[in-house]
């Protein structure tokens, strides 16, 4: 039983059709010949991390590193299923037929639209055996800023955090909100793991700037000074003088009544 949309939202969920379908199926190919040209380097601390399968584990990864999260996967987590909270747009779609044609599968929803019947299916399937994954800093950002309702979500599964931080080589890096990174051929791509009991970490905004700060630690240092700028005004800092964007509102609204950030 799912939970009830909410009311005066957009319920629709968008799926690609068509040419759109075709594209995608051609760029899911394109991408596991790419994955397997990507040399991996990972040390025996956070390969012990990544391989826990004891139980399903909530995997956090910055936005912009989500070119890696299938890589990752295939490579480390092939045990278990793994399910991602994306937007239930018509990006969202793209993105769940792509990631589903890897091996991925998909929570539609968002903190616009819906954002509570989303986590409560993210919830029940973390809890159904899957592991999940989530962006704290997506959809919009700002880069590298965790939000509350990643937490929230990973107390409610009463399972373990698993961190993931890339470092990239040789790359692209995309002029988009995140400045998203593209791995180039055969280039080599360091990744870093930690595994964190959920009952150690402090409660409230102590919590969420904990995870924050044990994330970016392992976060390449390139990537985080991409996007220093923005990263360095903290959500809840006090606004400039100035109207309130949908966008701001939106991340305020999914702080308090517990929606989580989407990719």
């Amino acid at each position: 039983m799912t939970d009830s949309p909410e009311q005066g939202v957009d319920t629709t969920v968008y799926q690609p059709k068509g040419l759109r379908r075709v594209v995608l199926w051609c760029v899911s190919v394109l991408y596991r010949v790419w994955a397997a040209t990507i040399r991996l380097d990972i040390d025996a601390r956070s390969l012990a991390c990544a391989t826990y399968h004891e139980e399903p584990v909530v995997i956090i990864m910055w936005h912009s590193t989500l070119f890696m999260a299938p890589i990752a996967y295939k490579r480390f987590r092939t045990k278990r299923p793994v399910f991602a909270l994306i937007s239930a747009s018509r990006d969202g779609g793209e993105l769940a037929y792509f990631f589903g044609k890897i091996g991925i599968g998909a929570v539609r929803g968002s903190s616009s639209r819906l954002g509570r019947e989303a986590f409560g299916n993210l919830v029940r399937c973390s809890l159904e055996g899957n592991d999940i994954t989530v962006t704290p800093d997506g959809p919009r950002g700002p880069a590298y800023v965790m939000k509350a309702g990643v937490v929230l979500a990973a107390r409610r599964t009463h399972h373990r955090v698993l961190l993931g931080g890339i470092t990239f080589g040789r790359s692209w890096r995309l002029n988009s909100w995140d400045r998203f990174v593209i791995p180039l051929p055969f280039s080599k791509v360091k990744m870093e793991a930690e595994l964190i009991e959920m009952d150690s970490v402090p409660s409230g905004a102590e919590g969420v700037a904990y995870l924050q700060e044990r994330l970016t630690r392992l976060t390449g240092e390139q990537i985080h000074r991409a996007t220093a700028q923005s990263a360095s005004v903290p959500e809840a800092a006090p606004e400039q003088a100035r109207s309130p964007r949908p966008d701001d509102r939106a991340v305020r609204t999914n702080q308090k009544d517990g929606s989580i950030s989407v990719i």
